[in-house]
């Protein structure tokens, strides 16, 4: 149980370049953060490269991305792409969602999400919500990935 190779960058946001003060906010990630990051497509094409070196896009290779709900995959990524004209990578379209494991194992939802889960499973929080790396115990994906046995 121990992490084989992270990856994680910030995007330059290009619809809306200034970010807002309920951005930072909500996720510690400030301006200059993400000032001179490259393009969404840019990153796009980054991850895949990741996944190739990683061996992960071997069709014998089994892997599968994990998010605290099913927002950034479902909805947020594809509807990005869509509206910059870029493709959705076909690992992209399947995820597993944690709190829909945890409901289904502990037999409740967890209504704040990470934080429940974490209470209800004796895990201690590390890190900040929203910010794209945060630890559970085990990692959760927003916008960064990581990958283990």
């Amino acid at each position: 149980m121990e992490i084989e190779s992270t990856f994680h960058m910030y995007v330059q946001p290009v619809v809306h370049p200034q970010l807002t003060p309920f951005c930072t906010e909500l996720t510690g990630i400030i301006q200059a953060m993400v000032d001179g990051q490259p393009s969404l497509q840019q990153v796009l094409e980054r991850v895949d490269e990741w996944m190739a070196k990683e061996g992960l896009l071997d069709p014998n290779v089994k892997s599968i991305f994990v998010t605290c709900g099913d927002w950034d995959l479902k909805v947020m990524l594809p509807g990005q792409c869509q509206y910059l004209g870029l493709p959705v990578a076909d690992y992209f379209k399947q995820w597993i969602n944690l709190k829909k494991a945890y409901s289904f194992a502990m037999g409740c939802w967890p209504k704040n999400g990470l934080l429940d889960m974490n209470k209800g499973l004796s895990l201690q929080h590390i890190g900040r919500p929203h910010s794209g790396i945060v630890k559970c115990g085990y990692d959760d994906w927003s916008s960064s990935s990581h990958f283990g046995p």
